[in-house]
């Protein structure tokens, strides 16, 4: 029987996977010539599944974080946590806002002149700028800090841990080298939280029996 409790638990992967493979595809706009509308209008296809993909990434994150939170008794960890789950929350609400501003991107396009120049515009208005494209950025900053309160998880052993702080670490490191190898260590995050899932899972099972 499926329950909200296992919903959770397979959100983890689900929500890393989608983002990874959303952003990897969303590199074939990225990288093609042209002005930014000359790609959204000869790449519309791609634009819009990569997008399609990333919103569904954005609905599995929070019951993600919740389920990681609900797996610590730790008391002050287990409450910075529950901090970090607020933080993931309300960005990831941000973050499917920007999501659905990029929707429109190639109508405007389609629309070029006047409509070309509001977008303009509006990308470069301070508050829409920080609220839908940076502030979403703290998403991961929080999935990450909140992967490291698991090192309080008392009875899972610590080279689950140290495998997802590593793929982590490859994430951090490919923000700074290369957006691919980036992409793709989000997208092996998925696989990482297997581990995880399947030791939480197993000692669910354990304590119902």
């Amino acid at each position: 029987m499926v329950t909200l409790r296992k919903i959770g638990l397979l959100s983890i992967p689900l929500t890393f996977v989608l983002a990874g493979v959303g952003m990897i595809w969303l590199l074939r706009v990225e990288n093609a010539s042209g002005l930014f509308f000359d790609k959204l209008i000869s790449n519309r296809s791609d634009w819009l599944g990569a997008h399609v993909i990333l919103l569904l990434s954005t609905v599995f994150l929070l019951p993600a974080a919740i389920s990681i939170r609900l797996t610590l008794q730790h008391r002050i960890v287990g409450k910075i946590a529950t901090g970090l789950v607020v933080v993931i929350a309300l960005t990831s609400v941000l973050l499917a806002g920007q999501y659905a501003i990029d929707f429109v991107m190639p109508l405007l396009a389609d629309a070029g002149g006047e409509a070309i120049q509001v977008h303009g515009m509006l990308y470069n208005t301070p508050l829409i700028d920080t609220l839908f494209y940076k502030l979403p950025n703290m998403v991961f900053l929080a999935l990450f800090l909140l992967t490291c309160s698991l090192f309080w998880k008392k009875n899972m052993p610590n080279k689950i841990t140290i495998v997802l702080l590593i793929n982590w670490l490859l994430v951090l490191i490919g923000n700074l080298i290369d957006p691919l190898f980036q992409r793709i260590a989000i997208a092996f995050l998925a696989f990482s939280f297997v581990p995880f899932v399947y030791f939480i899972w197993k000692h669910d099972r354990q304590v119902v029996g």
